[in-house]
């Protein structure tokens, strides 16, 4: 990774990102490009305040949070020559704006730190960019597990598509490069989606469903090997991917898991999200997300 857009905290909140962020570019060997964004509802204000002076206001709020972040890029950078700039903007769709700015420039990632909602029918900026950027999206936990010393690249290997397998391929060498950077181990998982119900019907058989599962990720790490990726480990286990997914970066101690993120953008997708979004509700890591 080259060049990374980097989303400042809110106004108010410790820029937990940024510092985050230049640590992570120091190692890619990246340039930062950090932008906040502020907005407030200021046209209902009691009073009557003209034009003039509800831009003096929004001016104001803005200049205070580029001090803010400015503030503490420089206690993040210290004393090295990583590259930066900020910028800060008046503006209420954060995402959108996001969006349309990895459009026009060429990043490698855009970070973020995660904010959960468990609203239904909200959807969040973090979900909002993992549907509509085309760049790898880094989400930075609020909570993580302690001593998280491995990454770990989620899979999807029942998938007959070329797109799938293709994005399979980029997770896993997206997971390598941030493995290396990390100093750390890289771990694949592979749920295998599971239904007890046709299994109590005797239409599937668990058994059956995970010997074919495990010759899938034989299959699967003998490909990445044909790629000169190493990984450290193959997780093969059947049941609801977002549980089983969780449950294994759980168990192996995961700080980042990276995954393929195919986002619905009609009603279903808001509404119940996709296996990305269920897995950020209660993964306890960061999140590296890859659109096909």
């Amino acid at each position: 990774m080259r060049q990374i857009l980097v989303i400042a905290d809110p106004p108010g909140q410790t820029q937990h990102t940024i510092r985050r962020a230049v640590k992570l570019a120091r190692r890619l060997g990246a340039r930062l490009e950090i932008v906040g964004f502020v907005y407030e509802h200021i046209g209902n204000l009691p009073g009557e305040l003209s034009d003039n002076q509800l831009e003096k206001l929004r001016r104001t709020l803005v200049h205070n949070h580029r001090l803010d972040v400015r503030d503490a890029v420089k206690k993040a950078v210290g004393e090295s020559n990583l590259k930066t700039t900020v910028t800060v903007h008046w503006e209420k769709r954060v995402s959108d704006w996001v969006i349309a700015r990895q459009k026009e420039k060429s990043y490698d990632a855009i970070m973020k730190g995660a904010h959960r909602s468990e609203s239904a029918l909200y959807t969040p900026t973090d979900w909002q960019l993992m549907r509509g950027c085309n760049t790898p999206v880094l989400l930075f936990a609020e909570k993580r597990w302690k001593r998280g010393t491995h990454v770990m690249a989620a899979v999807d290997l029942g998938t007959k598509t070329r797109s799938k397998s293709r994005l399979n391929l980029e997770v896993v060498r997206h997971a390598r490069m941030m493995a290396d950077a990390l100093r750390c181990e890289l771990h694949v998982g592979y749920a295998i989606p599971f239904s007890p119900v046709l299994r109590d019907l005797d239409v599937i058989d668990k058994a059956e469903v995970r010997l074919q599962g495990k010759q899938k990720a034989d299959q699967f790490r003998a490909s990445l090997a044909r790629h000169d990726i190493a990984i450290d480990g193959m997780h093969v286990a059947t049941g609801a991917p977002e549980k089983v997914l969780v449950s294994m970066a759980a168990k192996n101690n995961a700080r980042l898991v990276v995954l393929g993120c195919v986002g619905r953008k009609r009603l279903a997708g808001r509404v119940i999200g996709n296996t990305a979004e269920k897995i950020l509700r209660l993964l306890k890591a960061d999140i590296l997300a890859i659109a096909p």
